[in-house]
């Protein structure tokens, strides 16, 4: 079986599939937040070639709780202690490092009054904001995540 990549939704199903808790958030993150490779996500493959902090866009209400056993984090932020998780071959990412702009825009359009009632503290303006300031860094992950998720794919 080849390696399965799930970004938000798809990490929940994934984290939740194998045995682990998902549960509300005190604060939906929605913005842009800080997160650090742990020891294990420096080691990764899916995360090889990423800084060791970098800045990825957010847009959930729920976090990843409790880990399932056999769960490996990889990514630690400020807000919930698990953003990106491995267990095995099957890799969950909680953020949206592969957001441009435009989908930005389009979640604001679609989502305005969940936005505004998630207790981050964010404003449209500032996500706006730093969607330019942080958006050439996230497609340059996000390229760096699909092209080692293939990589791992080809082995298989």
């Amino acid at each position: 079986h080849g390696p399965i990549l799930g970004h938000c939704l798809g990490s929940q199903l994934i984290f939740a599939a194998y045995g682990g808790t998902v549960a509300k958030g005190h604060l939906r993150e929605c913005g842009f937040y800080r997160q650090a490779l742990t020891g294990a996500g420096m080691k990764s493959r899916i995360l090889s070639g990423l800084p060791r902090e970098l800045v990825v866009f957010q847009w959930h209400g729920d976090y990843l709780k409790s880990p399932p056993e056999g769960a490996v984090v990889l990514t630690s932020p400020a807000n919930y202690r698990i953003q990106a998780f491995q267990i095995g071959n099957k890799i969950g990412i909680l953020g949206h490092p592969e957001a441009m702009r435009a989908d930005i825009e389009r979640l604001f359009d679609f989502d305005t009054k969940w936005f505004i009632a998630g207790n981050h503290g964010n404003t449209r303006e500032q996500v706006t904001a730093e969607g330019v300031k942080y958006g050439a860094d996230m497609n340059r992950h996000a390229g760096t995540i699909f092209d080692n998720f293939v990589s791992m794919a080809r082995e298989q």
